[in-house]
């Protein structure tokens, strides 16, 4: 049995054990989104991961699109990893300058002034690369946005004809990152087959958790958009993850063409951030047993204690 197929078959058993809904086989649809997770000073993983990923997307012929954050791209180094992208033929859109976030009431929150700044520094950066498109996706945000001066962010996205870039499917995969390269970098040589396998039950899990939200809330599977980032796990397995939902029925398509669908052109492209844009439609529906989208500590910890032995 093929790996994949075997590995169908776990998740599928993982899935009903847990009482979640099992999609293995359907129409769905998906685009793969990332955001930055390197630091260009990091220059012995920054430069190995972004040519992974992209090597990767290569031999699948997957075509994505890359939000990096200004303030850590606006060197040499990191405009390069960017220029990168744009060169291998994917689109680059405006992540924001993400030096703090864009919510309210906390510490470290963005005044109503610097949000529309951020945007146009970043833009700045950006505009003479490759692959440069006027699609926006706000730093994770939270849910309280009434920092937000949205009158004068949306006038000046509208003006400067940005479209928005939702996410309908958001794995939170920055935990899972941070695990596997603590764990890889004390046992280097040993076999991190349970980490891939881990992970890759974690994204199956999430994508039909909220493919089944589609469902119940819009009646039809709608063409998904997956939120990743160039971080370790996803350098070394982003093409098992490809391979995963192929073999599993799911198509992998263009950002622009999961765009293009109505769901994204009707919805607030202020009102999820970063996060699902599926859950927060059912927030504000009020459907009732929603996971929470920053849930490390309380469902991913346990699971991955299990796996990180040394932990």
């Amino acid at each position: 049995m093929h790996r994949f197929s075997l590995l169908r078959v776990l998740m599928f058993g993982a899935c009903c054990a847990l009482g979640t809904v099992c999609r293995i086989a359907g129409a769905q649809s998906l685009a793969i989104s990332f955001e930055d997770g390197f630091d260009p000073q990091d220059r012995a993983h920054a430069a190995l991961w972004n040519s992974a990923v992209l090597n990767a997307l290569a031999e699948a012929h997957v075509t994505t699109i890359f939000f990096p954050s200004g303030s850590r791209i606006e060197n040499p180094d990191g405009l390069n990893l960017v220029r990168a992208w744009g060169e291998a033929g994917h689109t680059i859109g405006n992540y924001g300058y993400g030096t703090v976030s864009y919510g309210a009431s906390k510490s470290g929150t963005a005044p109503r002034s610097q949000v529309v700044s951020d945007f146009k520094k970043t833009q700045a950066l950006l505009s003479d690369l490759p692959g440069w498109t006027p699609r926006f996706r706000l730093a994770d945000a939270g849910q309280n946005r009434a920092a937000l001066d949205r009158n004068a962010l949306s006038q000046w996205l509208k003006s400067n004809h940005y479209k928005s870039a939702a996410v309908s499917i958001d794995v939170r995969d920055g935990y899972y990152s941070s695990r596997y390269q603590a764990w890889h970098s004390a046992h280097p040589n040993d076999d991190a087959t349970r980490f891939r396998n881990a992970y890759l039950a974690h994204l199956w899990n999430r994508a039909n958790y909220y493919d089944q939200l589609s469902t119940q809330l819009l009646h039809r599977s709608v063409p998904h958009v997956l939120r990743l980032h160039t971080n370790a796990i996803n350098a070394a397995y982003l093409s098992d993850v490809i391979q995963m939902f192929r073999e599993n029925g799911w198509t992998i398509i263009s950002p622009e063409k999961a765009y293009a669908d109505r769901l994204y052109a009707n919805v607030d492209p202020l009102s999820s951030g970063s996060a699902s844009l599926l859950w927060s439609l059912a927030r504000q529906k009020g459907v009732t047993g929603l996971r929470i989208p920053a849930e490390d500590d309380a469902y991913e910890k346990p699971l991955l204690d299990k796996v990180d032995f040394s932990h």
